[in-house]
């Protein structure tokens, strides 16, 4: 989300405590996001 939210990824390394932006990037999943309507789909 920092990332999406214009947080760069040269930020995002040092609060995450990485050695490099590769490891970083790994974690960048964009597309994983979550949306209220896919929750709503969910029936117990």
């Amino acid at each position: 989300m920092y990332l999406l939210h214009g947080g760069t990824l040269e930020h995002a390394q040092q609060i995450a405590g990485h050695a490099s932006p590769k490891t970083t990037k790994l974690y960048d999943r964009p597309a994983d996001t979550v949306t209220v309507d896919e929750i709503e789909r969910i029936v117990i």
